[in-house]
């Protein structure tokens, strides 16, 4: 089989929330699940070695993309435990495929065979791009008569510092909970972008779960500090109660263990 997904195939499609790829596809065209906005969820095979323009703009709930090298991929043969290494193998795939310039170089097979370089590398290139890039400013009545083209491109620049600080965050949280390896140059490196991210804070609002392990890599980055808690707190939505009681006991315990020193 060398079948590709056609163009446009499930463009606009509201009602899709998951799709499995036929194992044996070899691409899938331009624009396949554009703006697909319920899409939750999708399987493809390792057989995928080509991937058209935008294939999944618009999609803000994709969160999970499933490589599988099996005759056939079933949803039900998925582990129960969602801390399980298939289930961060395709939250790390979703990324790749919705920002990386050359994302079938970053696709992790099943749980991976937990070496992620390639992965790494595609990361590392995504993140050194400006935060500018991409900008195209909407001109509804003609350049003369357009006076908002700094705000929209402030929130341009901020969409992106929050989600290279999401892609920062999920790389550093897959170490923790599904222990992928990342050396100690590499977390170096990944922490030390993520202590520069204006968006980093922002992000706390947006993690759902796992809030124990957010405030350690918060407090590793070094922006969980005694000074910076108050702040940190004061920014927070008034219904974050779990990472907020997180974040104050992660600081609590690095207190009273500087001081049993």
């Amino acid at each position: 089989m060398n079948e590709i997904i056609p163009a446009k195939l499930h463009l606009g499609d509201k009602t899709l929330l998951s799709d499995v790829i036929p194992a044996g596809t070899a691409g899938i065209g331009d624009w396949a699940y554009a703006h697909c906005s319920s899409l939750k969820w999708l399987a493809m095979p390792v057989s995928v070695q080509d991937i058209g323009k935008e294939v999944f703009i618009g999609c803000p709930g994709l969160k999970h993309i499933f490589v599988y090298d099996t005759p056939e991929f079933t949803a039900g043969s998925l582990p129960d435990d969602k801390d399980a290494p298939v289930y961060m193998a395709s939250r790390l795939n979703a990324l790749a495929m919705q920002e990386f310039s050359d994302p079938l170089k970053a696709l992790i097979c099943g749980a991976g065979n937990r070496s992620l370089n390639r992965w790494d590398e595609e990361c590392l290139k995504y993140l050194s791009v400006p935060d500018e890039h991409g900008f195209d400013p909407f001109l509804a009545g003609g350049e003369e008569d357009y006076g908002d083209h700094d705000d929209q491109l402030k929130q341009h620049i901020h969409v992106r510092r929050l989600c290279k600080a999401n892609i920062i965050y999920t790389r550093l949280l897959s170490n923790i909970t599904a222990g992928f390896p990342l050396s100690p140059e590499a977390e170096s490196v990944y922490l030390a972008l993520f202590r520069e991210n204006p968006a980093a804070i922002a992000l706390l609002d947006e993690i759902g779960s796992h809030y124990t392990q957010a405030a350690d890599i918060y407090a590793k980055a070094g922006l969980l500090t005694t000074e910076a808690l108050p702040s940190i707190l004061s920014s927070l939505k008034p219904d974050r109660i779990e990472i907020r009681s997180a974040l104050i006991g992660r600081e609590r315990d690095s207190v009273l263990s500087s001081l049993a020193l």
